[in-house]
């Protein structure tokens, strides 16, 4: 019953199969944690940073991960993992959502609403049958003038949760282990910024089990006090050096 309820139930969005699932919104989440390259957001105490794995190995290849991430204004954000043609699908839509609420009334919509808005529209896609749900998972990160920094993530379903940390994309799963396992994320929210972009790098490498370049990797910091920043090579070289002499003190 469950093998040709699958293959009865998968045709429409909006159709449940008798053990009540929608298999159209799981073969997004699977095409987003498959096709997109792997981005870890950390927020400290004043600070939020975020990193992307810009490569991806498949066999002997390494190919370019499918991943984007851009500035909504001077103090928040948004980084996209998914399949390529829907990153810039969602893309549009985050931006063309900021500006019509932006002309409509004067101001700047908050980062939560922005995210509700969005949710809004993706949990329509799983209710009209009229277009597929895009393959993309989301983290909207940035500075809120009431909540301070704030970080959320939202899945192709439409269901978004606020973080201290957070990760999508292939090796997502690993780094939720990696935390539960060492009991990190009661901690994070005290990180200074130096410290959070430290060990935002640092999380990158458990998940990958690799060690990092700075060629391989893209990073986004916002604070309290400084707009959004894309680091340089050179200054992801001098954290990852930095990193490497912790490791070999602690002895890791």
């Amino acid at each position: 019953m469950e093998k040709n309820s699958k293959f009865v139930f998968d045709k429409n969005i909006n159709s449940f199969s008798p053990e009540g699932r929608l298999y159209q919104v799981e073969y997004s989440i699977k095409a987003s944690e498959i096709s997109g390259s792997t981005c870890i957001a950390t927020k400290g105490f004043d600070t939020i940073c975020v990193i992307e794995d810009k490569k991806k190995n498949s066999g002997d290849e390494t190919i370019t991960g499918d991943s984007i991430s851009f500035g909504i204004n001077n103090y928040s954000g948004c980084v996209c993992s998914g399949i390529h043609g829907d990153l810039n699908f969602l893309k549009s839509e985050i931006i063309e959502e900021f500006c019509k609420f932006y002309q409509k009334n004067g101001f700047e919509i908050s980062l939560d609403q922005l995210a509700n808005t969005m949710s809004m529209k993706n949990q329509v896609l799983t209710q009209q049958a009229f277009t597929r749900i895009p393959a993309v998972k989301t983290i909207f990160f940035g500075i809120d003038n009431e909540i301070g920094p704030l970080l959320l993530k939202m899945d192709p379903s439409g269901y978004f949760s606020s973080y201290s940390c957070c990760a999508i994309g292939e090796k997502a799963n690993d780094f939720i282990e990696y935390i539960q396992k060492n009991n990190i994320s009661s901690e994070i929210k005290y990180f200074s910024r130096e410290k959070t972009i430290l060990n935002t790098v640092s999380f990158l490498e458990h998940a990958l089990k690799t060690d990092l370049k700075a060629t391989d990797v893209k990073i986004s910091v916002v604070s309290m006090k400084n707009k959004i920043q894309i680091l340089s090579l050179v200054e992801i070289d001098n954290y990852l050096e930095k990193l490497k002499k912790i490791n070999q003190i602690i002895g890791i």
